[in-house]
């Protein structure tokens, strides 16, 4: 299925490989928040004059839902993004993309499934019409559905450049 993206450009540090998802679980669902910097150092060594080039103004963090936020206890796109914002000197902002209303997690749905899930899940704030060129930061990509999804929202509030940073990438790329 050929898919035009939201976004104009995006990275990968690994694929999504047995190790790595056993990484990102621990990450989310086992409190391995000491990762964050481990991830955002691995981007900065492959990725980080790549991504000066792009001259993004902010790092924005894929949002969690205010529910799925207060079960995890951390938002684990925003402790990537805070660390890799320190390393590139790039301020990570939270405050721009609100996820609007619970989602079904993606993971339990296929890939026609993952776009309809997300539409209109997510709005930005008012903040946003101070940047013309943005990173998406995220763990995990299969089909774009999240990335397409925050870009659009992006994009109708007045952000012109959208870029994607994720730290592994499964069969959707």
């Amino acid at each position: 299925m050929t898919h035009h993206h939201s976004y104009t450009q995006g990275i990968a540090v690994w694929g999504y490989t047995d190790g790595i998802k056993q990484s990102i679980y621990r990450f989310k669902y086992q409190n391995c928040r000491c990762f964050a910097d481990i991830y955002a150092q691995e981007i900065e060594s492959q990725y980080a004059e790549h991504i000066k080039r792009w001259g993004a103004q902010a790092i924005l963090p894929v949002p969690l839902h205010a529910k799925r936020l207060a079960d995890r206890g951390f938002n684990q796109a925003k402790l990537v993004a805070d660390a890799l914002g320190k390393r590139l000197g790039i301020p990570s902002d939270d405050t721009v993309l609100i996820r609007d209303r619970s989602t079904v997690p993606q993971k339990e749905l296929d890939d026609k499934q993952r776009f309809k899930n997300l539409e209109n899940a997510f709005i930005i704030t008012e903040n946003v019409v101070r940047y013309k060129k943005v990173i998406i930061l995220d763990d995990i990509y299969t089909t774009g559905a999240t990335m397409d999804a925050c870009a659009k929202a992006l994009h109708e509030g007045g952000v012109h450049e959208v870029y994607s940073v994720v730290l592994c990438i499964g069969r959707g790329f």
